[in-house]
C-alpha cells in the first residue's frame, strides 16, 4: 500500500464514522486529509518505514488522530471516542472489535474501487 492508498483508506474509514453521525471534529480531519495538497506527506509521517500493510496504516491513522488538537476538546468528543474504540489491548484486539472489521471492510472496498478521494 502506498501513501496515497493509505490516505484514501483513512478518509474512507472516517467517512463511515461520519455516516453514523460523527461530530465536526472528525469531519474537519476527514476534509483536510481529503482536500489538502499536503495530506499525503502528513499521512506519510506516521506510516511505518518498511512494508505498509493494513495494520501499519491503521496504527498510522491512530497516531495521526492522536495529534489532532480537537482530540481533547470536551465540546468535540468524537475523535477521542474513535481513538478509544480503536485502541489495542495486549493481544492486539481493538477495544471495540467492530472498528477493526470496519477497517478491513474499508480496505476491501478500496481494492474493489481503486480510484477515489
Amino acid at each position: 500500500m502506498n501513501v496515497d492508498d493509505a490516505r484514501r483508506a483513512i478518509v474512507a474509514f472516517l467517512d463511515q464514522f461520519i455516516e453514523r453521525g460523527a461530530a465536526s471534529d472528525v469531519i474537519a480531519v476527514r476534509d483536510r486529509l481529503r482536500d489538502s495538497p499536503d495530506s499525503d506527506s502528513e499521512v506519510a509521517r506516521y506510516l511505518p518505514p518498511n512494508e505498509v500493510d493494513a495494520e501499519g496504516v491503521f496504527e498510522a491513522m491512530r497516531r495521526l488522530l492522536e495529534t489532532e488538537p480537537a482530540v481533547n476538546e470536551p465540546s468535540q468528543p468524537d475523535l477521542a471516542e474513535l481513538l478509544s474504540w480503536t485502541a489495542r489491548d495486549a493481544e492486539g484486539q481493538t477495544a471495540d472489535p467492530a472498528q477493526w472489521h470496519d477497517w478491513l471492510r474499508v480496505l476491501a472496498a478500496l481494492r474493489d474501487r481503486p480510484e477515489g478521494p
